[in-house]
């Protein structure tokens, strides 16, 4: 293993590929309502990027309330949660997501945070918005890279800075668990893992990145690991399926099934991992639903030996549990925003830079430069009218709605101001902005 420097550099992923014209998005929306039905999980409501309406991008579109009438895009979380970080980072997004870090530089005086333009329509992905933020943050020696989901408002930054395993790992894996995360944020969970200690947790992928982005790019597939990871954590036939992921990383080489590798990854799984996939498999093949007590488990170390094999090239790979229950609490559809402004309404110091945004929100006068954002109380109600949720803005932003019963909410708050006030998160919180 090697020994890297201190994290110093972050990328805010601020963009996301166009997913269709907005009849082919409402068709996968509504397809996904169907298998979610079918699969007895609660339905989703999903937030797309569409080809008519590029700039209609939950980052910069999705407003949370603070105060009444005083609210911001997410992003910005993730601007102030960086920024009281230290790291120099990129915003990788469009021209709003610009104009809102520029803004928020100006006003906290900060030079610590730049911007980059996603590009074109046509060339967006995922693997973009990295190699985007890899020119931004200019030269990098033996470091990692954080890297942060602007749809994830209430996850705080220095924690995942303080942990020891960012100074000896190429990839750090900080996966999200529901035992940390708790039962109350509604997620579907896809696998389980154990841990070194016996621990057994149910999981799903990361929404923070902490990686070596230049050894991760020398991988066999090269950035192209990175779009066949991210388009197979989508759920439900909406993206690229998981286990075509799966056979291409694990099985296939220069084009082909590969039988050296077929062999050496069950040697590596072991009886006990071989037995889990082939049930797995045996439960797909019966049409059976995912059900939490049904999912594929596996051993971090073995994960962790799968995937230093599967990329053919020397990365220390690290899998553990992610310690940070907001982390989980990314902004995908309508019923993430329901929860998340319930839970401001119910107590807005959940958010520990709370007075900062609503202060910067103040000096901005409410207006963000960006339609979709200046006029969200309405775009929302309406949406919320149409897929018939019982949930709705009043004229000053507080959320009226009866999706998730107050005992849930009240729970999800003390659970966040929990870790939040504990000695492992420190917040530095800069006063001269409150």
């Amino acid at each position: 293993m090697s020994s890297k420097r201190k994290i110093r550099k972050g990328i805010i992923s601020a963009s996301y590929d166009i997913e269709g014209t907005e009849a082919e998005c409402e068709a996968k929306r509504q397809s996904q309502i169907a298998s979610e039905i079918k699969a007895g999980k609660p339905p989703t409501v999903k937030l797309m990027r569409s080809r008519e309406q590029p700039d209609f991008l939950k980052f910069t579109s999705v407003v949370l309330f603070y105060a009444p009438g005083i609210g911001a895009p997410i992003v910005v979380n993730s601007f102030i949660n960086m920024n009281r970080a230290g790291l120099e980072t990129v915003v990788v997004g469009n021209k709003d997501a610009e104009w809102m870090q520029d803004a928020y530089s100006f006003y906290a005086k900060t030079k610590k945070l730049t911007s980059v333009n996603e590009g074109n329509l046509e060339e967006l992905s995922r693997s973009n918005t990295i190699r985007k933020g890899m020119q931004g943050l200019g030269e990098r020696e033996n470091e990692n890279v954080i890297d942060v989901s602007g749809d994830t408002p209430f996850a705080v930054i220095q924690p995942f800075l303080r942990d020891p395993d960012t100074l000896t790992y190429d990839l750090l894996l900080m996966i999200n668990v529901k035992e940390v995360a708790g039962a109350n944020y509604p997620r579907n969970y896809h696998w389980s893992f154990e841990d070194e200690d016996g621990q057994v947790y149910t999981a799903k992928e990361p929404n923070v990145w902490i990686w070596d982005l230049d050894k991760l790019v020398k991988n066999r597939f090269g950035f192209n690991l990175i779009d066949m990871l991210f388009g197979s954590r989508k759920s439900y036939g909406e993206g690229r399926k998981m286990s075509k992921t799966l056979k291409e990383i694990l099985l296939e080489e220069n084009g082909g099934v590969s039988l050296r590798r077929l062999l050496s990854n069950a040697q590596i799984l072991g009886p006990s991992g071989l037995y889990q996939i082939g049930n797995y498999a045996w439960r797909k093949w019966r049409g059976l639903p995912e059900r939490e007590d049904r999912l594929i488990k596996v051993q971090t170390r073995t994960a962790q030996r799968l995937a230093e094999y599967a990329l053919s090239t020397k990365l220390d790979i690290r899998v553990k549990a992610c310690p940070q229950p907001a982390a989980i609490m990314d902004i995908d559809a309508l019923p993430d925003v329901v929860f998340h402004q319930a839970i401001l309404d119910h107590d807005p110091t959940v958010y520990p830079h709370h007075k900062e945004i609503t202060n910067f929100a103040r000096y901005l006068g409410g207006k963000w430069n960006c339609q979709y954002a200046d006029e969200w109380i309405s775009i929302a109600n309406e949406m919320f009218k149409r897929y018939n949720l019982d949930a709705e803005y009043d004229k000053n932003g507080r959320m009226h709605q009866r999706l998730f019963p107050p005992s849930v909410i009240e729970a999800q708050s003390r659970l966040l101001k929990a870790y939040n006030s504990s000695v492992e998160c420190q917040i530095g919180v800069n006063q001269d902005l409150l």
